[in-house]
């Protein structure tokens, strides 16, 4: 079996216990996580360098909206074209209509981490080159 590739993940959420679960669960997959609590945050700590490859966004954690949280993100030409997994417990329809159709991945909670696994290899798999 080929070795997955290490990612740089940023986290945006801001539940304490899910980004504890989120945190520990990539970094059992190998990856590298930065959290934020906030879009705020989120959005400087993705102009730094180096720059995230995957982001993993809670649906509900911003009162500014995860949809501008994530066009802030990919203004800055090397977030342009991060993937992005979004964490909801809502139906897929709602997600579209507040997220529109970036990003393509959704990973439910509660979720297993074989889920998660298969979020990013998704959200890989569906980014822009």
């Amino acid at each position: 079996m080929p070795e997955a590739k290490t990612l740089r993940v940023l986290l945006i959420d801001n539940e304490p216990s899910t980004q504890a679960l989120l945190e520990s669960s990539l970094r059992s997959l190998g990856h590298t996580v930065t959290l934020a609590e906030d879009g705020a945050a989120g959005v400087e700590l993705a102009k730094r360098d180096p720059a995230p490859e995957l982001l993993v966004v809670d649906l509900t954690m911003d009162p500014k909206g995860t949809e501008l949280v994530l066009e802030e993100i990919s203004l800055d030409p090397r977030c342009a074209n991060v993937p992005a997994i979004v964490l909801n417990v809502q139906r897929y329809a709602t997600l579209r209509r507040r997220v529109g159709e970036r990003p393509r991945v959704t990973l439910y909670k509660p979720f297993r981490l074989p889920e998660l696994q298969n979020a990013i290899a998704q959200a890989l798999a569906t980014a822009p080159r």
